[in-house]
């Protein structure tokens, strides 16, 4: 459980606190459901084997075209990462990005650390953190950083050219 939760409702909610509760069964599945001021989300999920997959930059390096969001908006956008997991990236409202990605010890999860560039970036000049993950049958990336004072999301999904 946790009552420190926030939705960003990419449907023109905006940003609100709430909770969580949920149970799992480790490796099987985590249910359960988000309670946020005037909406309640209930989720079931099943694990997923390739979690168990250790990361690998080599497998991850490539160029990701794809989209970015916030739930204010949805962009264009391109993603390269190179095998030491540096990566840099463009939209096409203009707003360019540098950052790295780590991977972690255990499960196929890299941590994120992203900066933008000046403006139109949203974020223009600052660091966002969080974490991405690739889809290796599918080489799809996914990626979702937090602001610092967690007010703001950007998530990116983009599939390997």
């Amino acid at each position: 459980t946790s009552d420190n939760a926030i939705d960003f409702d990419f449907e023109g909610g905006g940003v609100q606190s709430g909770t969580i509760a949920a149970t799992y069964t480790e490796r099987k599945i985590l249910d359960g459901s988000a309670v946020s001021p005037g909406a309640t989300h209930t989720f079931t999920t099943a694990f997923d084997p390739a979690y168990d997959a250790p990361p690998s930059l080599t497998s991850l390096a490539g160029t990701y075209p794809g989209q970015s969001a916030t739930p204010d908006s949805v962009v264009s956008t391109t993603l390269t990462v190179d095998s030491n997991g540096v990566f840099s990236g463009s939209a096409i409202s203009g707003c360019s990005f540098i950052g790295t990605m780590i991977p972690r010890v255990r499960g196929n999860i890299f941590d994120l650390r992203v900066t933008y560039g000046g403006a139109p970036c949203l974020h223009a000049g600052e660091t966002l953190t969080g974490i991405a993950y690739l889809d290796v049958l599918s080489n799809r990336l996914l990626t979702a950083a937090l602001t610092s004072t967690r007010s703001d999301v950007v998530i990116f999904t983009g599939i390997r050219r």
